[in-house]
């Protein structure tokens, strides 16, 4: 006995099925035995299927049916050689390759002359198995047996299941293409292999083709996901490029102008260090005609921005004197001298002050600023 399987859910009950042996007969197997009955055409041929014990009864699935053409001598007598039995196995392994034989049948007028002695002797020609099943299938009536090497009891029911059975229905498609010809067991066992191999070449490709435009179709979606998504990173990139808003932009080079780098000055005493004044380039201290007249403008109105700011000035020396309040630094003394605070003016600063940083300022102190 074989692996445990379900037992078939679509199912029809032929008589009284017995519990020492359950037979289920596939529906595809089921017309093909009664075609062969309806062409009135003797013939002997061999169940294949799977065996397997169901809650300790033996179960016997006929799942594919093949005849053995020569096998019946044009005056009824039945003949089975070895070179018939050989062919007839390699044609079933082809075209049942997951199946393996369980059984055996006589069908039309075939073996009706004959006594249980003599199926027996039979049953020793086509099969080797020792329990086998074993089929009349005549115009009046079909009957199963279960067949040992010591006896042959009739079975008084079985089951007809319906599922998918391709192998089956390419068999039969075959034997009707086959009836033309004159029923030859090599040529038909050949004929056999010849179109299943095409059928199933068929299948395989039909597959291919259904899974290769599956997998294209999820590529193609995939792709598209993964691009929107990597599109959206990058707008949100440029988009954090943007100024914020809160921020007070202080123009280095006219306002970004001829290359310029934007300095941003925000809330909280926060001064550009060391490093970050040494990364910004230095510039020519030509101004454009706007920071001109900007600058101008301011010196006109410019009023002394705190009293401690001293009220001497050298214009031969070209700086005047500048206190520095509490939280200052040079680039804020510097706009609000000026106008504008570039690296150009801060270096200058620095230069006229003698002052290696310019972050080295403290409140209190005394700077020159150059004049303007």
């Amino acid at each position: 006995m074989e692996e445990k399987r379900k037992l078939p859910k679509n199912v029809c009950q032929m008589g009284e099925p017995e519990p020492a042996l359950r037979v289920y007969l596939e529906d595809y197997v089921n017309v093909f035995l009664k075609k062969a009955v309806a062409e009135d055409v003797s013939s002997v041929g061999t169940f294949l299927g799977k065996t397997c014990e169901i809650d300790g009864i033996p179960h016997v699935f006929v799942h594919g049916a093949m005849v053995w053409d020569g096998a019946v001598a044009p005056g009824g007598a039945i003949r089975v050689d070895e070179h018939l039995r050989e062919s007839m196995e390699q044609a079933a392994e082809k075209c049942f390759p997951e199946d393996q034989v369980i059984g055996w049948f006589l069908s039309g007028d075939a073996g009706n002359e004959l006594d249980h002695y003599q199926h027996q002797k039979l049953k020793r020609q086509i099969l080797t198995a020792h329990d086998t099943l074993f089929c009349v299938n005549n115009a009046e009536d079909r009957v199963f047996y279960r067949m040992t090497d010591e006896d042959c009891r009739p079975l008084k029911g079985y089951y007809i299941y319906y599922e998918k059975n391709q192998n089956m229905q390419e068999y039969m498609l075959v034997c009707s293409l086959s009836k033309k010809v004159e029923p030859q067991h090599e040529a038909t066992a050949q004929v056999v292999r010849q179109v299943l191999e095409e059928r199933k070449e068929e299948n395989r490709r039909r597959y291919s083709g259904r899974f290769a435009y599956g997998l294209c179709a999820v590529l193609t979606v995939f792709l598209a996901a993964a691009g929107a998504v990597i599109l959206n990173g990058r707008l949100e990139r440029v988009g954090s490029l943007e100024p914020a808003e809160t921020g007070e932009a202080v123009g280095v080079g006219a306002e970004g102008k001829n290359g310029g780098l934007m300095i941003y000055e925000v809330d909280g005493q926060v001064y550009p260090t060391e490093a970050e004044t040494s990364k910004i380039p230095q510039e020519t201290s030509a101004e454009t005609p706007e920071a001109e007249t900007q600058t101008e403008a301011t010196e006109a109105t410019e009023t002394p921005s705190s009293a401690s700011e001293t009220t001497a000035t050298s214009a031969e020396n070209g700086y005047t004197l500048y206190v520095v309040n509490p939280g200052e630094g040079l680039a804020a003394i510097a706009r609000a001298r000026y106008g504008y605070a570039n690296a150009a003016v801060i270096a200058e600063i620095c230069e006229l002050n003698g002052l290696t940083d310019a972050n080295m300022i403290q409140a209190g102190q005394q700077i020159k600023l150059p004049v303007k």
